[in-house]
C-alpha cells in the first residue's frame, strides 16, 4: 500500500505530505496484515486452495481497508478537534461520531 501511494503521488504537494501518506498507507497494511492473515486461516480452514486464496483476498483487503480508514478516521479527527466543542459534552459526541463517520465514509 504504501509503495502504491508513493509511486502515484511522488509529484503531489509538499514532500512532507507525501511522506505522510505514505506512512499512513504503510501503517495501515503492516497492522492489517496480521489480523487479516488470522482471519483467512480462520474462514479457510479445511477447504480447497481456492477457496483459502479467495479467502486470503478479501481478508487482507477488508483488513487493510478497515485499519488504514481508521488511521486516515483518527488523523481527521485530530485535525478538526480544534473548533469542535469542550470534551464529554453532547455537542462533542455528536461532533465526535459525525467527524469519524464523515472520515470513514
Amino acid at each position: 500500500m504504501a509503495a502504491s501511494s508513493f509511486l502515484n503521488l511522488h509529484d503531489w504537494e509538499t514532500p512532507g505530505k507525501v511522506r505522510f501518506v505514505v506512512l499512513l498507507y504503510a501503517l495501515g497494511g503492516a497492522l492489517a496484515f496480521p489480523v487479516g492473515l488470522t482471519l483467512a486461516g480462520l474462514v479457510s480452514r479445511g477447504r480447497h486452495w481456492e477457496t483459502a486464496l479467495a479467502a486470503a483476498f478479501v481478508c487482507l483487503l477488508g483488513a487493510t481497508l478497515a485499519f488504514t480508514g481508521g488511521l486516515f478516521a483518527l488523523q481527521y479527527r485530530s485535525y478538526y478537534a480544534e473548533w469542535h466543542a469542550p470534551a464529554f459534552t453532547l455537542t462533542w459526541a455528536f461532533e465526535f461520531v459525525f467527524t469519524m463517520l464523515t472520515a470513514l465514509y
